[in-house]
């Protein structure tokens, strides 16, 4: 699906102060599409933004427990298309375990799971998702309205980041 990776590379490109055409370069390069939306967006310094894929388990290999996280995927929960949900550590701990909500297979409740059995949880832990109609294998692109919630999904990111007063430059 690329969601997070899309956002993630949106948010990285703004910090490291490209232009928007370099912007519009790099997301080219990822499927051919690019968001429509272009606004500037200032990460703190010292901020990790990492891609990781889909890790699966393998996401605890990212965080400590003493680490605040920001996570942004693609979830399935029923809403319609490109709708943006904020789901705390203690509301996607709540999920019951195999419930799909990401469209990874073993996914974020499956990892959190076992974070919290093996006391690696985070010390804080958001996920900004946003909804997709389905996962299509070998699909390109990202449908109108997913495309249209990247930036607005950016700035939830960067509102995380002010929450955890964090100072920007």
């Amino acid at each position: 699906d690329a969601i997070g990776l899309w956002v993630v590379r949106y948010l990285k490109e703004l910090a490291t102060k490209k232009e928007p055409a370099d912007q519009e370069a790099s997301i080219n390069e990822l499927d051919g599409q690019k968001p429509s939306q272009e606004k500037k967006i200032k990460l703190p310094p010292g901020t990790v933004v990492l891609e990781v894929g889909t890790p699966g388990l393998n996401l605890l290999n990212y965080w400590a427990p003493e680490d605040r996280v920001i996570l942004v995927d693609a979830i399935r929960s029923g809403r319609l298309p490109g709708t943006i949900q904020r789901l705390t550590l203690t509301e996607l701990l709540s999920i019951e375990r195999g419930n799909n909500l990401t469209a990874h297979g073993l996914g974020i409740i499956e990892a959190l799971e076992l974070a919290r059995l093996t006391g690696n949880l985070p010390a804080e832990l958001v996920l900004i998702g946003i909804e997709i109609a389905n996962e299509e294998p070998f699909q390109i692109g990202l449908s109108p309205a997913v495309e249209r919630a990247i930036v607005p999904a950016a700035e939830m990111v960067q509102a995380e980041l002010s929450r955890f007063n964090l100072s920007y430059y």
